[in-house]
């Protein structure tokens, strides 16, 4: 999908013929350190999109400034400029809504029921909140299978008009708003078709709470950017802020030994232009290198026009920048569905088609959710999985990250590349020819943490010792719980009371606990004697 600006073409129109407004220009300087006041007559009129780059945004309306001053030949004249154009229109990668289906299959279908068993809720070897950055048009922050996963920043005290954690972003406590460049993530904007809370949805929403859906993860932190400033202008300049704003929170959490900033490991971008390719706009790309210096990887939604981008264009998937992968759809038999494709450029795909996403609360209070098809929901998918896969990762993976991140971000292409679940119908329609694998690139990670990593675990069924699990942990009421060998499992609450014991036998074994929240110990007694234990979290939602 495309999360900028077309809503709906009269829309926009609409909009644009009664502010009668001209679109701002975005300039992008040769050498970073020219200043732009030596060539603007009114330079109060120049913004910063991001100045060490020598990337900057220009008013249009400029007091005093004549025709010639407005036009393209006036700056294409300007030795210092390596580029400028006016800000360009943006499409959101969404497709009209299918039926209403209920359910969401497709998580199963690409491996999440395996490897939700291992979830780490959110969190590395490190105790580090994993954060995904999506740049969109906000998202409800009441939604009830959202808030708890929202992120929020603990060092900023919201809406005191005080930078109080010094990261340059006044009231960021829940995210930014790029295009009036303002703490406000859920605005007018935001609810005309709810495009960013759609996303949020496939991305993280709040798994086992016996509401709603389920997003990729079930735990993770989720960080929205508003990139649609109120009079839908001007949205590619806010898109690359968007952009500079998760590069310099991630670059702050590094340098402050994670006592700043915010640990973004994945960006989304369901948005893009048509028709373009790299030379139209070189900086996009360029900062998607940008991110990956950080250890932020970036995932696009290719276009929802059936066509070959290669030829007729697509920034960004275009970007030939190790750090982007580009995501077109399928259907759940592993068919491409109307998308952009290209066996050079599209590296997967992944479902996009009757996926369940949740909407803005005040579309329907009693049920905000609804069925949704495009790339928009196919690329959130991929980068749920990349953050995931991430919160499992071993010590060693984490510190090579830290100490060469070039390396590690090339490592996890690998795994991704030989992850995918390759099939015919995708060979020519997408680089790596298949669709996403959770389960094949848990797996890839697994493999190569068991050979580095003396000390990784892993997971339950790599642990020789292990003679018990319950799982997902946490979970509701209903769990499933895996012994080697059969015996009576007996449970105590926090106090050390017994309150149950249940035969189990070799296998899987299926249970519902009929018991208050919180935490509750396990204690097998296997035939043979042995004594297992295991801590495990119940809760109701």
């Amino acid at each position: 999908m495309r999360n900028i600006i077309l809503l709906l073409v009269f829309i926009s129109v609409k909009i644009l013929t009664a502010q009668n407004t001209t679109l701002n220009r975005i300039v992008w300087l040769k050498n970073p350190e020219t200043s732009i006041q030596s060539f603007l007559r009114d330079f109060e009129s120049a913004h910063e999109i991001y100045a060490p780059m020598g990337l900057w945004e220009v008013k249009s309306d400029i007091a005093g400034a004549d025709v010639s001053f407005n036009s393209d030949r006036y700056w294409e004249n300007l030795s210092v400029v390596r580029t400028t154009h006016l800000n360009r229109q943006l499409t959101k990668r969404i497709s009209p809504n299918d039926a209403f289906y209920g359910n969401q299959p497709y998580l199963g279908h690409i491996g999440l029921e395996y490897i939700w068993n291992y979830q780490k809720n959110g969190v590395n070897f490190y105790g580090d909140s994993v954060v995904i950055a999506y740049i969109d048009d906000g998202a409800d922050t009441s939604h009830p299978d959202l808030k708890g996963n929202l992120y929020k920043n603990k060092n900023e005290i919201p809406w005191n008009g005080i930078d109080d954690d010094g990261n340059g972003y006044v009231d960021d406590y829940q995210g930014w708003n790029s295009g009036e460049q303002s703490p406000l993530v859920f605005s007018s904007v935001s609810v005309l078709d709810g495009h960013g809370t759609n996303v949020a949805g496939v991305l993280g929403a709040k798994g086992n709470n016996n509401i709603g859906i389920t997003g990729v993860n079930w735990g993770i932190k989720i960080l929205p950017i508003n990139t649609y400033p109120d009079n839908l202008l001007n949205i590619e300049s806010a898109v690359l802020r968007g952009m500079i704003y998760v590069f310099k929170q991630k670059q702050l959490f590094l340098k402050s030994q994670k006592t700043k900033g915010i640990n973004v490991v994945a960006l989304n971008m369901s948005l893009g232009m048509d028709n373009a390719f790299p030379s139209d706009a070189e900086y996009w790309c360029t900062l998607f290198d940008s991110l990956g210096s950080v250890g932020v990887w970036s995932y696009n939604a290719t276009t929802n026009r059936n066509v070959d981008v290669g030829v007729n264009g697509d920034i960004p998937t275009l970007c030939k920048s190790p750090f982007l992968i580009s995501v077109n759809a399928s259907n759940i038999e592993d068919v491409h569905y109307s998308s952009g494709f290209s066996d050079s450029f599209v590296e997967l795909a992944a479902p996009g088609v009757n996926i369940y996403v949740t909407t803005p609360v005040s579309f329907n209070s009693s049920k905000p959710y609804t069925s949704e098809t495009g790339t928009s929901f196919a690329s959130p998918m991929v980068a749920g999985i990349s953050a995931l896969i991430e919160t499992m990762a071993c010590k060693a993976y984490l510190d090579l990250k830290i100490a060469d991140p070039d390396s590690a971000m090339g490592l996890w292409r690998e795994w991704f590349k030989a992850s995918v679940a390759k099939n015919n119908n995708l060979k020519a329609k997408t680089a790596w020819g298949g669709r996403v694998d959770a389960e094949g690139l848990w797996n890839e990670m697994v493999s190569w943490c068991n050979n580095f990593d003396t000390s990784y675990l892993g997971s339950e069924k790599f642990i020789a010792k292990e003679h018990f699990n319950i799982f997902p942990n946490p979970s509701g009421a209903k769990c499933t719980i895996w012994s080697s060998k059969a015996g009576i499992l007996e449970v105590f609450d926090a106090t050390g009371r017994q309150v149950a014991a249940i035969i189990v036998e070799s296998g899987h074994n299926f249970w519902e606990f009929e018991g208050a929240d919180g935490l509750y110990l396990g204690v097998l007694k296997d035939v043979d004697g042995g004594i297992h234990k295991k801590v495990h979290y119940f809760s109701r939602g």
